[in-house]
């Protein structure tokens, strides 16, 4: 006898060993079970089994096993994700869901059948998840204050397939981005800036480079040949740069993270290009014919060099 009794079958292996199966291949989760033997039982030989035996075994509650946080959005508050080891009803789960942060408790809600189908992040994780072991919320009010969120799971936390709760909290913390911005623009080789050294613009956060535009980025005066190439978290300028100029550079406020938050308001930074490294250049090869019909001189090149003789 097997209290509560799951769906399954019970089928003999040998003349000695009876196995239960579950169905779905393993019991229900976050329930105590009760197994007895009772008295009376007899062998083939005629031996009767003159004691039951019982025994018990429970299967746990809720675990997490998953937690992330989509991306937040420029001006939307980012939904939490969680997905259990057993299947589980949201609005029952969500009261022992608790998100702490700057001295006081957020209020939250479980994420509308529209939010999900219109979130492609939602969608992507609820997809990779197993059905109806996964829930989503969101913080009601704006959090844009608290830069860390920690949210506790539980204790109480109940399983759409049996009455035990959670004894203890499961914690975990999520981090908020900072808003987008520039952190420094230099020259990308150290020392003085030369003539034709590519400049960094580094951001505090990777850019969006799906809604980067060259033409966000200008520079007065104009540079031969300029070309602004997206990193990651950076910009590079790259251009035919001359010496002994001073550079206005202005980024629009239209430049977007991955998280979805903008610049804001255009910046403008001043860059001064030193003079060019001295450099004397002659012919590239250790012998060498001179022209007959020419002076008997070797041709050489020079920068930011003297008078030579």
């Amino acid at each position: 006898e097997l209290t509560p009794q799951p769906t399954g079958r019970w089928q003999w292996e040998g003349t000695r060993s009876l196995v239960f199966t579950p169905e779905g291949e393993r019991f229900p989760m976050a329930t105590e079970y009760r197994a007895e033997v009772p008295d009376g039982i007899a062998s083939v030989t005629g031996a009767v089994l003159e004691s039951g035996y019982i025994w018990s075994f429970t299967t746990p509650p809720p675990v997490v096993r998953r937690a992330e946080m989509t991306p937040p959005r420029s001006g939307v508050e980012p939904f939490f994700f969680l997905e259990f080891d057993q299947a589980v009803e949201p609005a029952a789960v969500l009261p022992t869901v608790r998100v702490m942060a700057e001295r006081k408790e957020w209020p939250i809600r479980l994420a509308t059948l529209e939010e999900v189908e219109g979130s492609a992040d939602l969608q992507r994780l609820s997809n990779s998840a197993s059905a109806g072991r996964w829930m989503a919320f969101k913080v009601e009010e704006d959090s844009g204050v608290a830069r860390r969120l920690p949210v506790e799971i539980g204790p109480g936390t109940p399983s759409a397939e049996g009455p035990l709760t959670t004894s203890q909290a499961q914690r975990h913390r999520f981090t908020m981005p900072d808003r987008l911005r520039v952190l420094k623009v230099e020259c990308a080789y150290s020392g003085s800036c030369r003539p034709g050294f590519p400049w960094r613009i580094q951001f505090n956060n990777q850019l969006d480079l799906k809604l980067f535009r060259e033409e966000m980025v200008t520079v007065s005066p104009p540079i031969e040949g300029m070309r602004v190439t997206p990193s990651g978290a950076q910009l590079l300028v790259h251009g035919w740069t001359k010496g002994r100029t001073k550079y206005s550079l202005r980024i629009d406020g239209g430049v977007q993270d991955i998280h979805g938050s903008a610049l804001g308001e255009a910046e403008v930074h001043s860059i001064s290009v030193g003079p060019a490294e001295p450099t004397l250049r002659g012919p590239e090869k250790s012998m060498f014919i001179l022209d007959p019909a020419g002076p008997p001189e070797p041709t050489g090149f020079s920068i930011n060099h003297a008078r030579l003789r």
